[in-house]
């Protein structure tokens, strides 16, 4: 039997998608979200979030004197021992990119 593109396409889609909220589940459980690094400055994690765009992949809300910003999580440096940092790993992992 052969299945024309789109419907492989289709199928690709739905399984990151569901592995892209797994994720998204897993970074929800923990209690805390540790301060965090982007280009050797300090943020707030305020929230980590999987919206739908698998290109885009996860995106984490930070906040940094009083203003917020939407980042690719990928831009986010945690402390290393930190819960936050295992699952970023996971993550990098995921994508292929810890090679």
């Amino acid at each position: 039997m052969s299945w024309d593109n789109q419907e492989i396409n289709d199928l690709i889609d739905e399984v990151n998608d569901e592995q892209l909220s797994s994720f998204e589940c897993a970074f929800e459980e923990l209690d805390v979200l540790p301060d965090a690094t982007v280009i050797g400055e300090v943020v707030e994690v305020l929230h980590i979030w999987y919206d739908g765009d698998e290109r885009r992949g996860l995106i984490a809300r930070c906040r940094r004197n009083g203003q917020e910003y939407p980042l690719s999580l990928l831009d986010l440096a945690f402390p290393g021992d930190s819960e936050a940092a295992r699952l970023v790993a996971a993550y990098r992992r995921w994508l292929g990119l810890d090679r």
